[in-house]
């Protein structure tokens, strides 16, 4: 399987209309192109405007054949008015007077290969209810995949099935890029992932994990007693991201 993720920049006075855009419209069209498993629109805890529309594919080449097909450009294009607006300037070419120049916000598009054991009852549970999406990404060591996704299963994976309040985890990797790994976990409340990432169960996970990562993480890291307490945006230590379920269905 593979995760596509589309990460937006949605108006806040257009977020209702989102929603409504993304049942009435995104879900009904993926719900009738091969190989779509799962569609949700995900937002953003931390900044009001950040939106995820995550999808579950069979295969990268039926998530690229969406891409590509001209679907997807023609969803983005009817969805213009909810985005955030392109910023407008001139510039003065030589001979051709003032030229109006957009540099719209692209929507960044990532997909993501799934490693080891692809539980799709994950689906069905998010697909109930109120969900809360956590996001753990890492660089790794270049040929440390393997071994990483092996602990994940191990020992990352038990650990969160006995913890309250998580429905399930997906571990991806970066498609053409193996030193790039993202946990994706499925919680029933924030709260509950709060909690996790509170009871000091994240942290020892990380520095049993830590030797398979870049040797700029390690370094970082040992700075620190505490990998939650340093800053993510550094793009140098596990990054840490919440999204809250707003809407989503499993489609097959």
């Amino acid at each position: 399987m593979h995760i596509r993720l589309v990460r937006l920049k949605i108006k806040e006075s257009k977020v209702w209309d989102a929603r409504k855009f993304y049942e009435d419209r995104v879900l009904p069209s993926l719900e009738t192109t091969d190989g779509c498993l799962f569609a949700s629109l995900l937002h953003g805890t931390i900044h009001g405007d950040d939106y995820i529309s995550m999808t579950v594919w069979t295969t990268a080449e039926a998530a690229e054949s969406y891409e590509h097909g001209g679907l997807f450009d023609r969803l983005l294009d009817e969805s213009d008015e909810l985005l955030q607006e392109a910023e407008e300037w001139t510039t003065d070419v030589p001979g051709a007077g003032d030229v109006v120049v957009f540099t719209g916000i692209e929507p960044e598009v990532e997909i993501w290969d799934v490693a080891g054991a692809a539980d799709e009852q994950i689906l069905e549970r998010v697909s109930q209810g109120r969900v809360f999406v956590r996001m753990v990404a890492v660089r790794l060591r270049r040929g440390a995949f393997d071994e990483f996704a092996a602990r994940f299963e191990e020992e990352v994976r038990p650990a969160l099935a006995q913890t309250a309040g998580c429905l399930g985890a997906f571990l991806v990797a970066g498609v053409g890029d193996p030193t790039r790994a993202l946990s994706v976990t499925m919680w029933s409340r924030e709260e509950d992932a709060v909690r996790y990432g509170l009871s000091g169960e994240f942290e020892r996970l990380t520095m049993r994990l830590k030797d398979t990562f870049s040797d700029l993480y390690q370094w970082n890291i040992a700075l620190s007693d505490d990998p939650a307490s340093l800053p993510a945006s550094t793009g140098r230590v596990p990054d840490v991201q919440g999204y809250q379920l707003v809407i989503g269905r499993k489609i097959k």
